[in-house]
């Protein structure tokens, strides 16, 4: 896509506002995609950290801490429409940005297709592609490339459209968005121009895509002396850990399972006891739970 890096303030109303509210994402959890108005931009800054405008924004509600699905089992989470939060300010929609989010519907950005978004406290993004059950961040050139935030509120005034994020590939060229967020699952509604509204669920907290590496894995083998082997399945994350379940026959659900990266434990029943991690492997009951490959 051979889009130039511009600045979108005052653009059509009818293309921001998601053409007349046909797509998926605008009828569903994002109803209200905004309108914006003309006016002169602010001045962003790489990273994130931009700044520009004024316009009286609220402080907005901080991201929730969990749980997230895993990569694995996060397509589930895409047909939930989710609570639409108002984020509105600079630090606001960086906090809800920086993380990992998993491709639902809608448009791609740069014509690209993709399983997964991650944008980065560096101002780096990455296109992720799913292997093997895990989020992989894409390689080269088309892989990816910087973000910035501009604050457009003494244009648009105080509303969904007082911050504009610039995507910014590394082949070249970039596009200008808009972003709303939900809760219950934490949802992302990306309004890029030109495009579709793309839909995306979290599928990490903020920062890393994972608390601790074994976290990163989708599935387990549990075994242990004299005992007949059982599979774990990861369900989802949350801050400082990850939970999950034994995969049972006949689709009976077993007790939910945490991990907890620090300190070391696993949990059940409200009931935890320490765990050996390793990058690949936890200790659990006196079992042996390995990443499947």
């Amino acid at each position: 896509m051979s889009a130039r890096r511009v600045l979108l303030v005052g653009f059509a109303v009818g293309v921001i506002a998601c053409s007349g509210k046909t797509d998926r994402s605008c009828n569903e959890a994002f109803d209200d995609c905004g309108q914006a108005s003309g006016g002169s931009s602010g001045t962003g800054a790489t990273g994130g950290a931009s700044s520009g405008g004024s316009g009286g924004v609220p402080t907005s509600p901080k991201p929730p801490d969990g749980p997230f699905p895993a990569p694995n089992v996060a397509a589930a989470s895409c047909s939930a429409p989710g609570t639409v939060t108002d984020v509105f300010d600079l630090e606001g929609v960086r906090a809800w940005l920086v993380r990992t989010w998993f491709f639902c519907s809608g448009g791609s950005i740069f014509e690209s297709p993709h399983d997964g978004i991650e944008f980065t406290e560096d101002g780096h993004w990455y296109f992720l592609d799913l292997k093997l059950g895990t989020l992989v961040r894409r390689e080269g050139f088309s892989g990816g490339g910087n973000w910035d935030l501009v604050d457009t509120s003494s244009m648009n005034g105080p509303g969904p459209n007082s911050v504009q994020l610039n995507i910014n590939s590394s082949q070249g060229g970039g596009i200008p968005a808009f972003v709303r967020f939900a809760v219950e699952p934490l949802k992302l509604n990306l309004s890029a121009y030109p495009g579709v509204p793309t839909e995306y669920v979290a599928a990490s907290a903020a920062g890393p895509p994972a608390a601790c590496a074994v976290c990163e894995h989708p599935l387990f083998t549990c075994g242990k002396p004299g005992s007949e082997s059982v599979d774990f399945q990861l369900e989802s994350q949350q801050s400082g850990g990850c939970t999950g379940r034994i995969v049972m026959a006949g689709g009976v659900p077993s007790t939910e399972v945490k991990i907890q990266c620090s300190p070391a434990a696993v949990c059940a029943n409200e009931l935890c006891s320490p765990t050996e991690l390793t990058e690949t492997s936890f200790t659990w009951n006196g079992a042996t739970c390995s990443a499947s490959h």
